[in-house]
């Protein structure tokens, strides 16, 4: 059964895992300790989190190895908050965590911008006799890096003995997240130059910092000697990637034209091409898009509500109304907006409208009033409710991350940078009040949401608005 689970797990069959999970409550060996380790660990690698909390839950003697595979699969499969809970239980439970562990742990606090709770764990890790474990430092460059803290993140890398293929993929996706792409390249070349020799996934990180950066040229040149000078087929990844770059850049119909060349298009490829119909106001490529991904997989949210904002920005409403029946037609939910702030050490989450407290209600109001004050006008056409357009304000400026920002700067002292992380994609109004309220408040704002990073200072933002 231990056997059989974990062939479930390496490919991800989870119907299966289930079905033997039956057999062997028939059998009374759940209490066995390999299989018990084995269940925890299908349905984390599975991304089934509840089962896995279930089957950890059932275990009389809660081991490193047990431990290890639930933090994993939170750390990779969220709720991230809930790996770092797990890791403090663990803690206090008198056992002290694995290498495995720690990279999880670490990889959790940059999904979430908890960079205290990253940085905490790094001055304690000379206590561990694996604190220079490769596995460790590349969760220390990647924490780092998705926090927006890349001199941090090179630091860590520069102190490493040795820096393999890992560290350095690690090193340029880091650089690529944040949009320094040309920086991304030069770690590239610098890898060649030290003897190290590129993989598939440092070129997926390499095409990641080309289209964040809008780097055209440079993405066809490293997507050609991908194939001709180390024999790597392009794989999904490699193709979103490239998909992304061509559409974000602007060459949005050459993007399509890539896509068809291709044997079979997964709906990733097609998302990303989706995604930047909405920057550039591409309406009729947006639904031929659509209509693709709806094909391929119609009870994904994601497509819906990016087909709604393209007709609403184009001023199609009855067309935005009209996708937005087919979703719930559909019966797709769409996943929550959600915001995290780290202050003093301690997380917050904000929701839409969930101001919390008084004292950020009234924060709020101040800051909204500041921003008209800037000429920041909301794109009130933007809210499809049939309401009047004082509250389609109200409901703009009631976004999670906005709720966020408002919390940080009242609880953080003048000059403190603020790090917020959004589970969904921002919209542009926020996008825009991002960049504004860093120019008034004098502050840097690192936001990430599922895009990639924003760095918003004295008005501006390091993504140029291509996000």
């Amino acid at each position: 059964f231990a056997c059989g689970l974990k062939a479930c797990a390496s490919v991800g069959d989870l119907e299966r895992g289930r079905h033997m999970h039956v057999n062997i409550l028939d059998e009374g060996l759940a209490t066995d300790v390999a299989v018990g380790n084995m269940l925890v660990d299908m349905y984390s690698k599975c991304g089934a989190l509840s089962e896995a909390r279930e089957a950890f839950d059932e275990l009389h003697h809660k081991s490193i190895v047990s431990w290890t595979s639930l933090i994993t699969g939170y750390a990779e499969n969220g709720p991230c908050l809930e790996a770092l809970r797990c890791f403090e239980q663990m803690q206090s439970d008198g056992l002290s965590p694995n290498a495995a562990i720690l990279s999880s742990v670490l990889r959790a606090c940059g999904s979430i911008g908890a960079i205290h709770k990253g940085r905490s764990i790094h001055t304690t890790l000379s206590q561990y006799e694996f604190g220079k474990d490769p596995l460790v430092s590349n969760g220390l460059i990647s924490m780092y890096a998705n926090c927006g803290s890349l001199v941090q993140a090179q630091e860590v890398f520069d102190q490493m003995e040795v820096q393999d293929v890992s560290t350095w993929s690690t090193m340029i996706k880091g650089y690529g997240v944040n949009h320094e792409g040309e920086m991304a390249v030069k770690c590239f070349h610098d890898m060649l130059k030290q003897g190290v020799s590129p993989d598939a996934v440092t070129f997926t990180c390499l095409l990641t910092a080309c289209n964040h950066s809008s780097l055209v040229d440079e993405g066809w040149a490293f997507f050609k000697i991908m194939r001709e000078d180390y024999g790597i087929v392009p794989i999904v990844e490699h193709d979103v990637c490239m998909v992304s770059l061509l559409a974000k850049s602007g060459h949005l119909y050459e993007a399509e034209m890539f896509l068809e060349r291709l044997c079979s298009s997964s709906q990733r490829t097609w998302a990303a091409l989706l995604g930047a119909c909405k920057t550039y106001g591409e309406e009729q490529l947006a639904f031929r898009c659509f209509q693709r991904l709806i094909q391929i997989n119609p009870n994904v949210a994601a497509w819906y509500v990016l087909m709604k904002d393209i007709y609403t920005n184009a001023g199609r409403h009855d067309d935005a109304l009209m996708i937005e029946k087919l979703r719930i037609q559909s019966k797709t939910i769409k996943k929550p907006a959600s915001a995290l702030i780290e202050v003093d050490k301690e997380l917050h989450e904000f929701f839409v409208s969930d101001f919390q407290t008084k004292e950020l209600s009234l924060m709020m109001r101040s800051l909204n009033s500041k921003l008209k004050d800037e000429g920041h006008l909301l794109n009130v056409d933007a809210v499809l409710k049939p309401v009047n357009d004082e509250e389609k304000e109200v409901a703009l400026c009631e976004h999670a991350e906005r709720l966020a920002i408002a919390f940080g700067l009242l609880h953080t002292p003048q000059g403190h940078t603020l790090h917020v992380t959004k589970n969904l994609r921002m919209c542009n109004d926020c996008h825009n009040a991002g960049k504004t309220i860093s120019r008034i408040t004098q502050r840097e704002i690192i936001l990430r949401d599922d895009s990639c990073i924003h760095h918003f200072n004295d008005g501006l933002c390091l993504c140029k608005d291509m996000f």
